[in-house]
């Protein structure tokens, strides 16, 4: 399973149906284009990916800005953009299936990707402990 923070920067205006585009985008810039299904469905956009599914939530919700304060303090110390990552309101909380062979790592990056083609963009990995 694969589980990211991405914080959304306040100078970045984004939602989940521009997100879409540029997934879709990413996928079939691709060689040879790799086919994908989306939907949104109560603020959470859904990539499948050969039947693999990746979940992406988006959230600007009050604690958001509360807890990027908290990561930019305990994790992006020496980050050149902390003082940004401290002040994201909005972000994406990108799940996924489990994938224990990690058949759909690459995957996961090219989400990332899209979502860093709509502006400036953090990525937190919780399981790490740090940022990308």
């Amino acid at each position: 399973m694969y589980e990211l923070l991405i914080l959304v920067s306040p100078e970045t205006t984004t939602n989940l149906a521009a997100l879409e585009a540029t997934v879709r985008s990413e996928f079939s810039s691709l060689t040879p284009p790799q086919p994908v299904r989306t939907s949104i469905k109560n603020d959470r956009l859904t990539v499948d990916v050969q039947g693999f599914r990746f979940h992406v939530d988006f959230s600007c919700e009050s604690h958001v800005l509360e807890e990027s304060q908290e990561l930019a303090a305990q994790f992006a110390a020496n980050h050149p953009a902390r003082a940004a990552i401290a002040r994201a309101r909005c972000r994406l909380e990108l799940t996924s299936d489990d994938d224990p062979d990690m058949d759909h790592f690459n995957d996961m990056i090219f989400i990332c990707q899209a979502a860093e083609a709509l502006g400036q963009v953090f990525i937190f990995d919780p399981q790490a402990g740090g940022f990308q």
